[in-house]
């Protein structure tokens, strides 16, 4: 493979997985102020609703390495696995996976901004 196609898709996979970050904590602060801050979010994960209990910057840290641990994971796999396509699909799909509960949340919130008459 050409070294110039290989680089371009090594950085495409890392814009990805950038994204993916940005989406997985951009969800845990909606989820987070839609349910501490305005109660109108409720989170089904027993899991994350422990994490929710805690104050905002203790649950950051914690679900920022919550979130890392996949993406360094993808990255071994990356750097380990020749069959570059079926990386692709994986990390694309992990991206659509989490925009499903990320979309979600946006929505309720939406819901709840409109249904407030000022």
């Amino acid at each position: 493979m050409d070294r110039n196609k290989c680089t371009k898709i090594i950085t495409t996979n890392n814009i990805i997985l950038f994204i993916l970050f940005v989406a997985i904590m951009g969800d845990y602060l909606i989820t987070y102020i839609g349910i501490n801050n305005m109660g109108f979010i409720e989170e089904l994960n027993p899991l994350m609703i422990r994490l929710f209990r805690f104050p905002m910057y203790m649950g950051l840290i914690i679900r920022s390495m919550l979130a890392l641990f996949p993406i360094i994971l993808l990255k071994f796999v990356e750097n380990r696995c020749p069959p570059r396509l079926k990386y692709d699909y994986i990390i694309r799909a992990a991206l659509g996976i989490q925009a499903i509960p990320f979309s979600m949340h946006i929505l309720w919130i939406y819901k709840y901004y409109t249904s407030i008459s000022i």
